[in-house]
Formats: C-alpha cells, structure tokens, sequence
C-alpha cells in the first residue's frame, strides 16, 4: 500500500491530481490510498494523526497564500522517511524547490506520461527501502522509525524505548518481538539492550560506548557473541578494533 498525502487548495486542481494518481497506479498495479488536504490547518490535523504513514506528499508550491516549498523543507525534517512531489501552477517556483529534496517539480496541466514515470521511480524507490524501518503501533497510531536513526533498544517489563536521534519513544512490546524488524547492525548485547553497532566506539569487557557517550551493558553470558560480532561488524570497515 502506497500512501499518498495531496495538500492543494485548488478544488479543480486537487480532484485532477487525485484522479490521475488513482488512474496510473491502477495502470502500474499499485495498491494506493490517496487523501487530499485543501488547507494547511487540514494539513495539520493530518499529520497529528496519520504523519507517520505519509509515503508521498504531493504539495503545491503555494498554499494559501503561503511558501509551499519552505512547508515541505519544514516536513522534510519532520518525515525523513516520505517522499515529495511538487505540481504546481508555478512554473517560476521551480528553481526555489531545489532548497528542498524531493522527487520531481510538475506543472499544469499533468502530462499523465511524466507522472507515471516519476510515480513509478517513487514507488520502486519506497518499496526497496521499506526493509529499513521499523513499523510499530503506538496509541493506536502507526510509528515508522528508520534503523539508520535508532542508537539502542531498552527493554523495562512491557515496555520497550527506542532511542533515536531524534529522540524516545515507548512501546508496549517485547525485545524479540521488534528483533526480526532489524538489520545485521544490531546485537542483543544483554537481555534487556539490543544495540546498533554503527554507533558504537569502543567496546569494553562489560560495556560498549556510543559515540553520544552513552554506555551501552554487556552480560557476562553474552560477551563472547557480542565480541565476535562486533570484530566481524568494524573488520567490514578495515579498522582496528578499540583497545579494552
């Protein structure tokens, strides 16, 4: 299922989009979900509930009267997961959006030939890199965290927190249950601990330390798997590993 989040004030213009989104996925056999914001305080309310499952934001470059570019820049930091998509009637904006990653300034009218292309270069793009999150529910709303941000996983009772550069969060799950989620980089290091090696500097006989300076357990049980997994994890990368 592809997400697909449209934030256009234009009536006409947003029912286009809409249809022509609806048209080229069923033509690429893509299973999508299309919502359609009119204005920014929809766009809001949205995000406050849904941001997380936004895959594609397809944005104009002016919405109410408001940079639509610097909206996306401000996304863009907010989503570090979802892609944009600029169509817009502003043909002038389009050297302005380069300030902000995305994947493709259109204009009115659609050429529907272009869109399927950069929709089908979005799609491929998104499902090659779906293996890169983990997907969790939280208060009834779903959390997309990507592995590349998360420093550790703590276990405490019920309760796991996923330490990110971004920050924490709680869910009321199991270690081994968001184990299969995550990639080679990560070591159950301790029954409670489960750490991304990428972050880590030094490994010490009881601890390893993150390049944030926080210190991460090592049991006693689990010291000979964790060795020998971080020698073969920093021998991919030709260093030495650090003195204990």
């Amino acid at each position: 299922m592809l997400h697909v989040l449209i934030c256009n004030d234009n009536p006409n213009q947003g029912g286009i989009i809409k249809a022509a989104l609806h048209q080229i996925s069923r033509k690429l056999q893509i299973n999508v979900q299309v919502e359609w914001v009119r204005s920014l305080e929809q766009l809001d309310d949205y995000l406050a509930k849904y941001g997380d499952l936004v895959e594609l934001m397809v944005i104009e470059s002016v919405i109410q009267g408001v940079d639509g570019i610097n909206i996306a820049s401000r996304l863009s930091e907010r989503m570090p997961a979802a892609k944009f998509l600029f169509i817009s009637q502003y043909a002038e904006h389009v050297f302005q959006s380069f300030k902000v990653k995305h994947d493709g300034y259109l204009l009115f009218p659609i050429d529907e030939k272009v869109l399927e292309i950069v929709l089908k270069r979005i799609y491929a793009d998104l499902a090659a890199s779906k293996s890169k999150y983990v997907v969790l529910t939280r208060s009834g709303l779903i959390s997309r965290i990507c592995l590349d941000d998360i420093y550790y996983l703590e276990s405490n009772l019920h309760t796991v927190r996923i330490h990110t550069r971004q920050g924490t969060q709680d869910f009321h799950e199991k270690l081994v249950s968001i184990q299969p989620m995550l990639d080679y980089r990560f070591l159950p290091c301790h029954k409670s601990f489960i750490v991304n090696l990428s972050f880590v500097t030094a490994m010490k006989t009881t601890h390893f330390i993150l390049d944030t300076g926080v210190v991460i357990p090592i049991s006693s049980r689990r010291y000979k798997e964790s060795k020998e997994s971080y020698d073969a994890y920093i021998s991919q990368f030709h260093h030495e590993l650090p003195s204990k």
